[in-house]
């Protein structure tokens, strides 16, 4: 009996997740991890975005160097990292909001994973998985193409 009321308030639980986030999607759109205030949030799980271009190794930021940007908290591993990125913080987000690649020309919107990732043209993408790296790899302008246009017309309906 208990199992089977555990099963039930997940399975509820869930189902109020998923039409909560799909009435509000500027809620569920956020990424990273959330923290104690509801205002606050950790992007790309707390790695640092410059260490993708600085050395090619995804490195895990320090709680002491945050810059806040697009009303998220970026960690990095380093003061001279946290600088560059003030400088030019647009250089260094990843592309979707961190939302895996592939998923977008899916059209829908999974967290990407910053340890699956690949920078193209100066930009940084994540994606979910290996394979869907993969995925997006094998026809990557086309890919692309289709991302930035869904991309686009979801930003436009969150606008409206």
């Amino acid at each position: 009996m208990y199992i089977k009321k555990k099963a039930y308030s997940v399975l509820l639980c869930a189902a109020f997740t998923f039409s909560f986030y799909s009435a509000f999607p500027v809620v569920a759109q956020t990424y990273g991890n959330r923290l104690s205030s509801a205002d606050t949030v950790i992007a790309i799980q707390g790695f640092d975005p410059v260490s993708y271009f600085d050395t090619g190794i995804p490195e895990k930021g320090s709680p002491d160097f945050i810059s806040e940007y697009q009303n998220l908290s970026w960690c990095f591993s380093s003061v001279e990292r946290m600088r560059l990125f003030n400088r030019d913080p647009e250089k260094y987000i990843p592309q979707f909001n961190g939302k895996c690649s592939w998923a977008v020309t899916q059209k829908f919107l999974a967290e990407g994973n910053p340890s699956v990732w690949s920078i193209h043209n100066d930009r940084l993408y994540l994606f979910f998985s290996e394979g869907t790296k993969r995925q997006f790899e094998k026809e990557w302008e086309h890919n692309l193409n289709i991302a930035q246009h869904t991309w686009n017309t979801f930003l436009s309906g969150i606008n409206h």
